[in-house]
């Protein structure tokens, strides 16, 4: 069997390794920060002691890259000689701000690119990686997603926050072009979307219960103000327990919400601006209800339920899996 040398340190690149088979290939990750927790709640078993690693054993490197720029995958990949190494890049947007800031000895060392989105792939270009070498690859996790049966009768509405800061947090505060204010003096993107909503399901109270979910990065504290708001609030445990009793799920663009479409649980993705949409994964968009103006999310909660207001469309399977795209490079059939 191949022995993969998987490396992550964020939730969103754990999502290419939940719900492996593992039936040709050993897959040993190495966990640091919040990826720990994440996978964790999964029952997925893994190692921090980088010490005592032998690179050489490993027949090829999967290395998930952050959100910000303190981060330990640059020094692991200065470790590994002469092995083949793919980056594991979950989001459709901000990517190149995830690598530029590397040395280009370090970057010459990448043989491939994992994308979960073929959005990604424009931005690549201008660091001088091979198109040839960047593949769609299907986060493992929405594979396993598609298969969970939920809660027929919920009348759960979960609200999904997510971290207000990234590589570059002006993306991330309120500016000029901000549909939306909230009820208080917030800055913050998440809150000023999580106040509106608050607002505007007043009207849907007494039919639906109202569940708040903390970002895994996030603390629970932070959102004290809010939760007399909600029926119920979490901020550990398993997601997709979560989800599997959920009506409507509801955020901005967190990659949970791509999560819910591919169980197929309705989704309201509520976002400051309108180009914002471009943040989710794109295969899933089309599944999710956009709204950006508060006019519109008041009308969506007044008339709400509505099955007219979602789609359900099946995916197109233009991507490898995980164990395959690995077989095949190493085998050097790509």
């Amino acid at each position: 069997m191949l022995n993969i040398f998987c490396f992550v340190e964020d939730p969103g690149a754990t999502n290419f390794l939940i719900g492996l088979e593992q039936k040709k290939i050993n897959f040993h990750i190495y966990a640091y920060n919040h990826a720990k927790a994440y996978l964790e709640s999964y029952g997925i078993k893994y190692k921090t002691n980088l010490d005592k690693v032998n690179y050489d054993y490993y027949d090829f490197f999967l290395i998930g890259t952050s959100e910000n720029k303190k981060v330990m995958w640059p020094d692991v990949i200065s470790k590994i000689k002469k092995k083949k190494i793919a980056l594991l890049i979950d989001t459709p947007t901000f990517v190149n701000e995830r690598i530029s800031f590397i040395e280009k000895s370090l970057l010459k060392k990448i043989n491939f690119v994992f994308l979960s989105d073929n959005v990604s792939k424009s931005g690549l270009s201008t660091l001088g990686i091979n198109k040839e070498r960047v593949f769609k690859v299907s986060p493992q996790k929405f594979v396993y997603l598609s298969k969970i049966k939920k809660e027929k009768h919920s009348r759960n509405i979960i609200f999904f926050t997510e971290l207000s800061q990234g590589i570059n947090e002006t993306k991330f505060l309120k500016d000029s072009e901000y549909r939306f204010n909230g009820f208080s003096d917030q800055t913050e993107r998440t809150k000023i979307v999580l106040e509106e909503f608050i607002l505007a399901s007043k009207c849907i109270k007494d039919k639906f219960k109202l569940a708040l979910r903390i970002h895994p990065k996030e603390n629970i504290r932070s959102y004290k103000r809010y939760l007399n708001f909600f029926d119920s609030y979490s901020d550990t445990g398993n997601s997709v327990q979560i989800l599997k009793d959920c009506y409507l799920a509801v955020g901005l663009t967190s990659n949970i919400l791509a999560e819910a479409a591919a169980m197929g649980i309705k989704v309201l993705s509520i976002t400051p601006k309108k180009n914002e949409i471009s943040w989710i994964n794109s295969q899933y968009r089309k599944r999710i209800i956009h709204i950006y103006s508060k006019k519109k999310l008041y009308e969506f909660f007044k008339n709400f339920p509505q099955e007219e207001f979602f789609f359900h469309k099946k995916d197109n399977h233009n991507y490898f899996l995980l164990e395959e795209i690995i077989m095949k490079l190493v085998e050097e059939k790509l």
